[in-house]
């Protein structure tokens, strides 16, 4: 199924002031007064409490007051008292906590939560939902939390256990200060900062421009 034709979206309670369109067939929107809304998929609790787990063509109250919200692969985060708060997939630790406990299981037994859960990064202005990662800026650096399978967190080594814990950023020069623009696509991060534009992750197609990589 598709649709050729824009279609309003109906069924939000104001006017939105931001949209975010996912990785993983949903979106979710930013309405006046700082309520989250989103539609589309479930599969994974992309769409918060509200949601059975089925698809779903009208937007779902996720949160309140929230001032941003940003979406990734299966899961979506907002800021919400000038930190970020995520729900949906939970399989690499991309929400901030270990797989498994609270979480339900989703398909292919992938640990979910609709639940928002809140991440300890302080001070955050900016939110980069990726595959199964996210990274997040702060006035003073830049933290990555979530899978690292081929070294998208940044961390200078990679491996496949999750990394539920948001970790700094480190380059050269020491940390990421004063990011200018950063964007996290599919296992590929890049960053603007200190003048210089840095790329790493995932690296079969030499998109981090290095034509040496480390690993």
């Amino acid at each position: 199924p598709c649709n050729a034709q824009p279609a309003p979206v109906a069924g939000l309670p104001g006017p939105a002031t931001s949209v975010t369109s996912g990785q993983s067939s949903f979106a979710c929107a930013l309405v006046s007064g700082g309520s989250v809304y989103c539609w589309g998929d479930d599969s994974f609790a992309e769409l918060g409490p509200a949601g059975d787990g089925g698809p779903s063509p009208t937007p779902q109250p996720v949160l309140a007051g929230a001032g941003a919200v940003a979406a990734g692969f299966a899961h979506a985060c907002a800021l919400v008292g000038g930190a970020p708060t995520c729900w949906g997939s939970n399989a690499s630790g991309e929400l901030g906590h270990t797989p498994g406990g609270t979480d339900q299981s989703c398909p292919n037994a992938t640990f979910c939560n609709p639940t928002p859960q809140a991440l300890p990064v302080t001070g955050t202005i900016r939110m980069h939902p990726g595959y199964y990662a996210s990274c997040f800026e702060t006035p003073t650096g830049l933290s990555c939390v979530g899978a690292n399978d081929v070294g998208q967190l940044g961390l200078g080594s990679f491996d496949g256990s999750a990394s539920p814990t948001p970790t700094v950023v480190t380059i050269e020069q020491g940390t990421f200060s004063s990011v200018v623009a950063m964007d996290f696509g599919y296992k590929t991060a890049c960053a603007l900062a200190i003048a210089r534009l840095y790329c790493w992750g995932n690296d079969e197609t030499q998109q981090t421009s290095d034509p040496t990589p480390g690993f």
